[in-house]
């Protein structure tokens, strides 16, 4: 899940799913920040993140990777325009 939710939202789940599936629920803080200094490395290739991507999808296609329908996806990168 990525994104913050208001201070005083909550949300439910189910806590049987949590223990059956052996779940992890767990947050962390991200520097909005760090998001031009990301941009800078990878525009300046000292960072090369090919190796991770294994999919590149277009729009059509994130409803069934979504869905779990596509094997094999770890990373993807959704081709927009």
């Amino acid at each position: 899940m990525f994104g913050v939710g208001h201070p005083d939202a909550h949300f439910q789940m189910n806590t049987y799913e949590i223990y059956q599936k052996q779940l992890t629920i767990q947050g962390s803080f991200i520097n909005p920040h760090a998001f031009e200094d990301s941009i800078a490395l990878l525009a300046s290739g000292k960072v090369n993140v090919d190796p991770l991507i294994s999919h590149e999808l277009e729009l059509n296609q994130v409803e069934p990777v979504l869905q779990g329908k596509v094997a094999g996806v770890s990373k993807a990168v959704v081709k927009v325009g």
